[in-house]
């Protein structure tokens, strides 16, 4: 990310002016060593402490911040953990918006982004990074399977039906290098893994869909149904065309990084329950925010602009709308230092009193470095401008659920989880399975209520 270097110049020295001349202590709960590094840098008289203390959840932060227990000053909220509109909508978050420098580089950051720090229009906290959580295409073996962009599922009935054109494809014609995935510890691997594997799926965009469109939790419907018996037939008929684990090579790939993938040339496969509904990407994001109790809020402030014009540029790449590429800044290094490991070995196999031994361990060698140097080549950049444009032309499609009653944190999340296996291992029908989730669900929500 590009910025102005007048404009640093000014908000540096902003900065200096607004902080006291005598030491004071900024109290930090999960801030970035680094941004607060190089703001005491311009600052030594500021001493900055780190919590020692681990909220979970909703209930245990907010606890800490009702009771005056919180301990911080600045603070992290992150999204799989917390319902960070929850929180400024409470007022657990310092309005942000009287400082210029943060309108400023909030404006320039992409809609879907700047919404999650927003409330009514006024900014609570600033995002610093970003993950992704979603599946793609494995490109390898899609290609060597013979398929293309156009072959690629866009919904989950549709992802069923590649699975089951798969199966019988395979029966007929098999494929002993390729799988669906190669996820599978070939020791744990058995009859239900995928079944398991497509109810997880299932449920987890089932879920997403549903809070997406404001709707309660319900599971006991016709559609869900249906998609659940068609899960347990596909599983089953996957598990009888591949008994074993097989191939290097598989179909699809699961996306869980902070760096969005270099190679999406054939896209990501939407798991959405119907095509009616939208596509979305399941993303997570860090942002810092103020404690209103805090006895030092413009010092506070002046650490917030410091951070948010000094975020990360891997990170900044995601963040905002007119983003360049971020060169890898250990590539000239690692080219360095395998073209010289090159440039050895082929000098080396110069030598004309090399016995055939001594040639095939150099020879080997040198296809070594080559490869390695085909990864050093792969790693150029940190965001590359093909992989900028892809995650720009998805930006909008960014989705930040909220931990909600089923996240794998809680009770209920463990309590599902298992429910799943039961399902998946044939103890449960379809039907008993979304009975079994209704109730759940309805107990939590009167639970809540009291």
């Amino acid at each position: 990310m590009k910025k102005a270097f007048s404009f640093l110049v000014i908000a540096v020295l902003c900065l200096a002016i607004i902080l006291p001349a005598s030491a004071d202590t900024l109290h930090l709960y999960r801030i970035d060593y680094d941004g607060v590094e190089t703001f005491q840098a311009l600052h030594p008289e500021l001493q900055c402490t780190w919590s020692e203390q681990d909220y979970h959840n909703d209930y245990e932060l907010s606890s800490a911040l009702l009771t005056g227990e919180f301990d911080s000053d600045v603070y992290n909220l992150d999204s799989i953990f917390f319902d960070c509109k929850q929180f400024m909508k409470k007022g657990y978050c310092v309005d942000l918006s009287e400082s210029e420098i943060i309108r400023e580089e909030i404006a320039k950051m992409h809609p879907s982004i700047a919404a999650q720090v927003m409330q009514d229009d006024k900014i609570y906290a600033i995002p610093f990074f970003l993950s992704f959580d979603f599946r793609i295409v494995d490109a390898e073996g899609w290609t060597a399977a013979g398929f293309s962009e156009a072959d690629v599922p866009t919904s989950f009935p549709e992802f069923l039906d590649f699975l089951s054109a798969w199966v019988d494809r395979i029966e007929n014609n098999p494929e002993p290098n390729i799988s669906i995935n190669n996820r599978w510890d070939e020791t744990l691997y058995n009859e239900y893994s995928y079944t398991g594997w497509l109810t997880n799926m299932l449920m987890e965009n089932y879920i997403m869909q549903l809070q997406f469109a404001g709707q309660p939790l319900r599971f006991n419907n016709d559609e869900l149904i249906s998609l659940l018996n068609r899960v347990q037939e596909v599983g089953a008929a996957i598990y009888r065309s591949e008994p074993i684990t097989k191939g290097r090579m598989q179909l699809f790939s699961e996306v869980a990084s902070n760096r969005w993938p270099d190679t999406m040339d054939d896209g990501i496969v939407f798991l959405r329950i119907n095509d009616t509904q939208p596509q979305l990407i399941k993303s997570y994001m860090s942002m810092y925010a103020i404690y209103p109790g805090t006895a030092h809020e413009d010092l506070a402030m002046a650490l917030m602009e410091h951070l948010v014009t000094n975020i990360p540029e891997s990170d900044s790449a995601l963040i905002y709308c007119d983003a360049e590429p971020v060169p890898n800044p250990n590539y000239e290094s690692e080219l360095a230092r395998v073209t010289e490991n090159i440039a050895r070995t082929e000098e080396a196999l110069q030598n004309s009193d090399l016995g055939l031994d001594e040639i095939e361990t150099l020879e080997l060698a040198l296809q070594s470095y080559q490869k390695v140097l085909e990864g050093v080549e792969s790693r150029k950049y940190l965001m590359s401008s093909e992989q900028l444009q892809n995650y720009q032309s998805y930006v909008d499609a960014l989705y930040f659920p909220v931990p909600g009653i089923f996240f794998r944190g809680t009770d209920e999340g463990w309590t599902m989880a298992q429910m799943q296996d039961q399902f998946a291992a044939g103890l449960l029908s379809a039907q008993e399975f979304v009975q079994k989730m209704d109730h759940l669900a309805e107990m939590v929500e009167m639970e809540n209520a009291d």
